[in-house]
């Protein structure tokens, strides 16, 4: 059936409302029938009795009560008219308390301060999802009148809101006192952070990028030999499992794939947070010997030349694993779009965890307290 002949039917044949089915449906089709929806003011041209009306208007009528009745409660208006003692009772009440949640969290910023503290008392007795809410809302928002409620809520619940709020604005003697639990229940490094430089660090908490972000941001002397050392590690670790990913594909080549590379190895995530902890370290040098060493490798990455890259590696004096890497990449290139086949007979080495390897940097790109 032609366009004008299906026109000249939809104009021209009249239909009732019971031989409607979805066969005659898709004589108009959906998106015309959604703009014939808007045309339907009067209701009496749906009325199932009249003949004289086309097909459409038949069908646009059946979507526009079916859309009516999926989007009806999106129009219920809103209470906002009713007092705060009147909502928090409805918060209280059974079949209030969605809309009274909504609303109380809708006027939180707006009210004065001595009511945010009632409505901040009654989130935090309710359910995980309210209390979290309003320990996020203190972070920004924060004030020492709420030092015992947090604090109450710490010992209580043990929320990570709850140790985030107490980092970001408890004295230093109550972290240095309760530094542990807020490190299992926040972040390690954050908690450090609020410790004077001479205190002791956990090194096996921090990566190595954590470890350098720490030493910038308090001033902790580190060694160039160390700095280095660290950064080009990570800058090996970064190649390879870019390398690693982008060869699951049938044409392992990053030229082709910039979501895993561009134009400079500054764009790795932790090879970027390293850089901004070195330039905040003073270690000029180390940063401009890196300026010479991109220029070399990003041709070499391009044409994924992996003996080269890691003989340039291996020009800078270090004493890294490269076994490992090499282990790495020839499992992956064996089955392009599977995970790590090893042959019958074949042990992997013990000193490489693939697995591990691949699951250290997803969860640091993917951690959201991570600092950078």
């Amino acid at each position: 059936m032609t366009p004008k002949e299906l026109d000249n039917l939809i104009a021209s044949k009249n239909w009732t409302a019971d031989i409607i089915d979805n066969t005659d449906r898709y004589l108009v089709p959906d998106k015309i029938r959604y703009a014939l929806v808007a045309s339907l003011h009067d209701d009496s041209l749906a009325d199932p009795d009249r003949h004289d009306l086309p097909i459409w208007v038949h069908l646009a009528a059946q979507d526009k009560a079916k859309a009516d009745k999926r989007t009806a409660h999106k129009f219920d208006p809103t209470p906002r008219n009713r007092t705060l003692s009147q909502l928090l009772k409805d918060y209280v009440t059974k079949g209030l308390k969605i809309k009274a949640r909504a609303e109380l969290k809708h006027r939180l910023p707006y009210i004065s301060f001595e009511e945010q503290q009632i409505v901040i008392s009654a989130l935090c007795e309710n359910i995980n999802q309210d209390r979290q809410f309003a320990l996020r809302f203190l972070d920004e928002h924060w004030d020492e009148s709420y030092t015992p409620l947090v604090t109450k809520l710490w010992h209580e619940f043990h929320d990570k809101e709850a140790a985030k709020l107490i980092v970001h604005h408890f004295p230093q003697d109550f972290i240095r006192e309760n530094r542990f639990d807020l490190a299992s229940g926040y972040n390690y490094l954050q908690v450090r952070l609020r410790l004077p430089a001479d205190f002791s660090i956990s090194r096996e908490q921090l990566s190595d990028s954590a470890y350098l972000y720490l030493c910038a941001r308090l001033s902790i002397e580190i060694s160039d030999e160390e700095a280095e050392a660290l950064f080009y590690q990570n800058v090996l670790n970064a190649i390879s499992y870019r390398y690693i990913k982008s060869s699951w594909t049938a044409t392992p080549n990053w030229s082709k794939h910039p979501q895993y590379f561009d134009d400079t190895l500054c764009d790795l995530s932790v090879v970027s947070s390293m850089i901004w902890s070195l330039g905040m370290l003073g270690k000029t040098d180390i940063l401009m010997r890196f300026t010479e060493f991109n220029k070399t490798l990003v041709p070499l990455i391009h044409e994924t030349k992996w003996q080269e890259i890691r003989n340039e590696f291996g020009l800078l004096g270090f004493d890294f694993d490269y076994a490992k890497y090499d282990e790495a990449i020839m499992i992956r290139k064996q089955n392009e779009s599977m995970p790590p086949y090893y042959p019958p007979g074949y042990n992997p080495p013990s000193h490489f965890d693939f697995d591990s390897f691949v699951d250290e940097h997803v969860a640091l790109e993917n951690n959201p307290d991570h600092p950078f």
